[in-house]
């Protein structure tokens, strides 16, 4: 599969598909240098950029942690976005698994985790994922999540497409998706 910058099209990832798969399409990212210069192409900081979009948005590093939130991401989470700066994807998200004193990424239960699968494999390949299912276990039921990653330079941006909580309802009641 291609990955081409989308502002400068400089090639960051040209990996062949594996001995029999069919080969992908060309998917987009963004390169080092676009990132830097994204406030002089913008006129905006990088922050107020991805502020600015409606689409939920973290960005992970490659140890998977998360240096930034962008507003849409922090409401539809309902907290504060400079709260998490710095903190594993579990402890954003409120994964149980994540209290743990391992902590998230470090138990037997994180080596299934698609969240954490996906921007590992995101960071180490280039490589972007689209609409992956991914759930995770919280104190009131199952949170199920829609995500996408995509390579942002040296970062990955994990993008919630859609997010599905356990619904409230009396003791014993089914939870709605």
């Amino acid at each position: 599969m291609k990955q081409l910058c989308a502002w400068c099209r400089k090639v960051l990832n040209d990996t062949p598909a594996p001995e029999g798969a069919e080969e992908r399409e060309i998917t987009h990212g963004i390169c080092d240098e676009c990132i830097s210069n994204i406030e002089f192409q913008q006129g905006v900081s990088l922050e107020r950029f991805l502020d600015s979009l409606r689409e939920p948005v973290l960005l992970c590093d490659s140890s998977l942690h998360v240096t930034f939130m962008n507003l849409a991401a922090a409401a539809l989470l309902g907290i504060a976005k400079d709260v998490f700066t710095a903190r594993r994807p579990g402890q954003v998200f409120e994964c149980q698994h994540a209290r743990y004193p391992q902590g998230c990424g470090r138990q037997i239960h994180c080596s299934g985790c698609a969240i954490r699968m996906a921007v590992l494999q995101t960071a180490a390949t280039g490589r972007s994922v689209h609409h992956l299912p991914a759930t995770l276990e919280q104190d009131d039921g199952e949170v199920h999540l829609l995500i996408s990653t995509e390579k942002a330079g040296r970062l990955v941006l994990l993008r919630i497409d859609d997010l599905k909580a356990p619904a409230a309802g009396p003791a014993g009641a089914p939870s709605q998706p």
